[in-house]
Formats: structure tokens, sequence, C-alpha cells
């Protein structure tokens, strides 16, 4: 067996009874740096490529290798005494081979490749935002292969996959600020503890780390070593000055202890909530959150003109949640608090005072199955404050004022716990939309019942009684008597 790299070669083969007319399909499609054999049948003749940079061929007997080399269209010819043959040769993109790629790594999704001139095509349908990049960043690590690269391929990927069911995730949070120094004077201690079954939950402790202690918040009590020690697998007890600086997982929140904890705080005057808003986002959005308002400041542009521009303060939320194909939320989540700090003033030009903000802010992302939550700490503020008591008259005299008055200082530490829950949500019909409060109650009433009638609202009209008809029995005795 031997075979020609020219582009034009003569050749012999065994003359058949299939004309040249007959033979098979005329249009073919190879793939870059692949090949596609041509059976041509029984013919004596001389082949030749009209453009040897896309495509060359090589003869194996009565077949032609047809290898593409660069991405376009060309024509092979035969001249043979019989008549002249030619076939349409179009070099495509390797669609196949980046479709046995992503079948082998993503056997669930439904994802299918096409070549259409030099791009590769994806369309159909996948479990999650993140499998579409996943899906795009395969297709294109396949075409920066070295064979490719070899041969000069600039890889192009047009993705048009789309996902199943676009997911709606609602997210509840709840902003609390703790009195770090009254929670610790209170001798409370939430502690992070793993159970057996991989799941986590908060609970109240005492001040021993591992000892059998009784801390009574409110109007519940715990005196068992398995309450601060959670058993085995637990975790130990942190200490009471670091109660609140971290981070908390788990699906416990809506019950106790850990919503019951800031409740329980609330009643005992060491915390306050700030805000508690619910926000619902498309998977791949983002959803934004302030409750607070704006304040205006002075800006100077360097060429002595100012201008008057907002800053916006108070209780900040961003999140953006992304839904993967296992239903677990990936969560990018931004929280902030802040407000002016009169205490920063400085004077700008024109006497215009300008003043500084107090923010404390926290950027994380994680990921969590439907309903759990977390908790996110250790956003502190330390202040120091001094507090004068005198009395009126006897504090102004001289030398002896000074018995009439006393100074004290005063050290307030807070600090602001953020606590996300996580839900998927789906739109309601509209026969399951519950009644609104208050909707079943009394209306306005119209201009007859409020001018002729007196009426300041309509009354209600009693649901009516059905009536249930009687069934006539005898009367007295029945049955017999022995």
């Amino acid at each position: 067996m031997t075979y020609m790299k020219s582009t034009s070669v003569a050749f012999l083969v065994l003359l058949m009874s299939i004309p040249v007319d007959a033979l098979a399909d005329r249009d073919v499609s190879v793939p870059l740096g692949g090949g596609r054999v041509i059976n041509l049948g029984g013919i004596r003749g001389e082949a030749e490529i009209t453009d040897p940079s896309i495509a060359s061929f090589r003869a194996y007997g009565r077949d032609l290798l047809i290898s593409g080399k660069k991405i376009g269209e060309t024509n092979l010819l035969i001249k043979s005494p019989n008549g002249n043959a030619e076939w349409a040769i179009r070099v495509t993109m390797p669609a196949a081979a980046v479709q046995t790629e992503i079948d082998k790594l993503f056997p669930s999704d439904r994802v299918v490749a096409r070549a259409v001139g030099g791009s590769i095509v994806l369309t159909g349908t996948v479990g999650s935002i993140i499998r579409v990049k996943e899906v795009e960043q395969v297709a294109l690590g396949y075409l920066r292969s070295p064979q490719f690269v070899a041969l000069g391929l600039q890889p192009h990927v047009i993705n048009m996959l789309s996902v199943k069911t676009p997911q709606q995730v609602q997210l509840e949070v709840k902003f609390a600020e703790v009195n770090r120094r009254s929670f610790r004077e209170l001798g409370a201690n939430v502690t992070m503890m793993r159970d057996p079954g991989g799941g986590s939950m908060d609970t109240i402790g005492g001040a021993g780390i591992g000892d059998t202690a009784v801390s009574s918040i409110g109007n519940i009590e715990r005196g068992d070593d398995q309450a601060l020690t959670g058993g085995a697998g637990a975790v130990r007890a942190m200490p009471a000055a670091n109660s609140f600086g971290t981070f908390f997982f788990g699906t416990q929140f809506g019950s106790f202890p850990f919503a019951a904890t800031l409740s329980m705080l609330a009643q005992h005057n060491l915390s306050r909530t700030l805000a508690e808003p619910t926000l619902v986002a498309m998977s791949g959005q983002q959803a934004t959150f302030l409750a607070g308002g704006e304040v205006p400041f002075q800006k100077s542009n360097g060429l002595n003109d100012t201008s008057i521009e907002f800053k916006q303060f108070g209780v900040e939320l961003a999140f953006k949640p992304t839904v993967l194909s296992d239903s677990t939320i990936q969560l990018n989540t931004m929280v902030a608090l802040s407000a002016p700090d009169l205490s920063f003033n400085l004077r700008g030009p024109g006497g215009v005072s300008t003043f500084g903000f107090k923010r404390r802010s926290s950027d994380t992302t994680v990921r969590l199955k439907d309903g759990q939550s977390f908790a996110i700490a250790g956003l502190l503020i330390d202040e120091l404050s001094k507090i004068t008591a005198a009395v009126p008259g006897l504090s102004s005299l001289p030398i002896i004022g000074i018995l009439f008055k006393s100074k004290r200082f005063e050290r307030q530490e807070t600090e602001l716990v953020v606590v996300v829950t996580v839900r998927l949500v789906d739109p309601m019909e509209q026969n399951q939309i519950p009644p609104l409060p208050g909707s079943d109650g009394p209306t306005d009433p119209t201009d007859l019942q409020m001018f002729l009638l007196n009426m300041d609202s309509p009354k209600a009209t009693k649901p009516k009684k059905r009536r249930v008809k009687k069934r006539r029995t005898p009367s007295g005795r029945l049955g017999f008597q022995r």
C-alpha cells in the first residue's frame, strides 16, 4: 500500500461496473484535525483538491482519506475516462468530539453541540446556571488542546443553553444589635454543636466549658451536661467573650435555641431588632434592601467648585443566589450597618461642616440547602462615653463644688448579628392566594348608608343558618316489654 502527498496525483484502480455518477454522497463534511474516507467505487483517473490549505488526501487502494487542515470549503476533483467526478469538501469544527466530552462529564444534562461555520453552538437544557458555564468551559478547553492550537484554530463557542426551571430564592433576614457587655454579665454563652446526623445547631450554655451548670435566661433552664457539651461529636463551647463573634450554620434557627436567644435577649434589653426584610430574587440575579435614609455632604472637584451629594445610611442588604443542579443554593451576601458619626466633624470650604460615617459590613459566600440558615456576627462597635452628675447651684461653688458632682465613664460595646434563612419558592396560582388580614372585615359605607342611614360602616351580614327539617318520630315508648 502506497500513498502520495501531492495535490495532483494519478493512480490506477480496477475499473468496476459502478459508474462515476452513481457514487455516494458528493457533500463530505470533515472535522478539523480529523479525517473522512471516500470510496471511489472503481475508477481510473487523476485526483486533485482545489485548495490544499483547507484539506489534503491520501490514496489507500480504492479509497481516499480526506484530512481537514483549516476551517473552510474546497472541492475534490477526479478526472476519469468515464467522466469527471466532484466532491464538495467542508472542513468544520470538531462538534462530534466536543459532544463526546460533554456527554462523559454531564450525562444527566441534555446538551447538543453543533458546528456552525467557525464556531461550536451549544443548545439544550441544563440543571443550573453554574452548569451553563461549566459546559461552555469544557467545550473551550477541548478546542484549546495542542492539536488545534498547532492548526491555528481560534476557539469560539456560542452558548445557547437554557436552565430547565429558573428558580426563585426567598431570603428571610433578621438584623439584631446585641449588647456584648450585658450579655457577658448575664453569663450566657452561645456554642456551636454538631450532632451525629451531620446537622448543626446552636444552644444556650453556662459559664463553664463542658461543666454541668445551670443557665437561666427568661423562663428556660438547662442543667444537664448534654445541654452544654452536646454529647458525642460536639464541638467545645466557646468563651463568652467570643460568643457572637463567629459564623453559625444549621437548620434549627426557626426554633429554639437561636431564634429564641435573640428574643430572650430583647426581653432583658440586651438586644434590639433593627430590621426583618424578606426578599425574593431569581437565580443568578441580585436583590438589594435599604432601611435608612440619605444625608447630604459636600464634595469638591479640586477647582474651587463644590457640589452637594447624598450618602445612604442605615441597614443595607444585597444578595445574589445561584441554584445549583442538586437544589443547593450558593448565596453571595453583603450586609452593612452605617450611621452618621457627628463626633467626626470637619470644616470644609465656605464654612460647611462635613462628618463621617460609622459602618459595619460583611461580604461572604456560602452554600445552603432549602430552608437552612446561617448567621454572621463579629461586627463590633466600641464606644466610651463620659457622664457627669451634679447638683445645680452647689456644684458651681469654688473649692467645695467638687463635692456635689461626680463623673462616670461608660463603655458601650455592641455587636451586629445577622441571621439569614434561604428558601426555594414558586409563584402561587390565583386560587392559592390566602385572604389578606382584615379583608373580611367591615368596609367603607356607601353614600346612601352614610348620609341617609347614618352608618359609619356597613353591618356585617351574618351567614344564614341552614334550616334542617326535623323528622317526625313516634312519641312514647317503643318496643316490647317483658
